[in-house]
């Protein structure tokens, strides 16, 4: 009796702990290495994975009709209770400031979108802000964290993005919305310059929290519609 009992809890245990090659990455398949990170969004993502790996002629378009399904990977900032949402893939942060005991501590996070603005009445996260400073009064855009596009087209900001080896250009359009398409071909490429004391001031003070930025950096980058340069101001947390 207690040999069978002995072979079955055996059997048991041996399923449950069965090592499998994604675990590797992460318990969840899908899941990014050493993120907090649901099943339910793993298998999300591992869709797009098998989307971006696959020989497919049709990629990009396969690409947007999952955006339209479930949005894209935007990389924003999160709070410290944005650990309690499951919708989200989330990691901390390596700069000091956001890991001070006497403040909050600030999260690396990924959300899925469809589009960027409608994230902003979301109280767990924070959507960059960038200043344009091209017009006569600078104006505010919501972008992605931890990048800066290599083109402007008209209004559009559009990135060059990698997944799986496979290199695409996302558009962020003037109104949130997010698409992909062909690389973006760039002969005029973006250069950094030296922020103003005043736009490094103005755009600190759009931060929601005064520890998620230590200062800003600015970039010229090629307009393609107006054929100029427009200079961009984002926000520097740490190297």
């Amino acid at each position: 009796m207690f040999k069978i009992l002995f072979i079955f809890l055996f059997s048991v245990f041996a399923e449950e702990v069965k090592f499998l090659p994604y675990m590797a990455e992460h318990e969840n398949l899908g899941c990014p290495s050493n993120s907090q990170c649901s099943k339910k969004i793993g298998l999300i993502r591992h869709q797009w994975i098998n989307i971006a790996k696959s020989n497919s002629p049709n990629k990009l378009k396969r690409m947007n009709n999952f955006i339209n399904s479930y949005g894209a990977l935007i990389p924003v900032w999160g709070r410290e209770s944005s650990q309690a949402n499951k919708e989200l893939i989330l990691w901390d942060s390596s700069c000091k400031n956001h890991n001070n005991e006497k403040l909050e501590s600030m999260k690396l996070i990924e959300v899925y979108s469809k589009n960027i603005n409608s994230l902003k009445d979301q109280k767990d996260i924070f959507i960059p802000n960038a200043l344009r400073l091209n017009k006569k009064k600078p104006t505010t855009r919501k972008v992605i964290r931890g990048d800066a596009p290599v083109l402007i087209d008209g209004d559009d900001f559009l990135y060059i993005k990698e997944s799986e080896g496979f290199y695409y250009g996302l558009r962020l359009k003037s109104n949130g919305e997010i698409r992909v398409e062909e690389t973006p071909k760039v002969t005029n490429y973006p250069s950094e310059i030296k922020c103003s004391d005043e736009h490094t001031k103005a755009l600190l003070s759009m931060s929601p929290v005064k520890n998620l930025y230590q200062g800003s950096y600015c970039k010229i980058i090629w307009n393609r519609k107006s054929k100029s340069y427009e200079t961009l101001a984002f926000g520097w947390s740490c190297d």
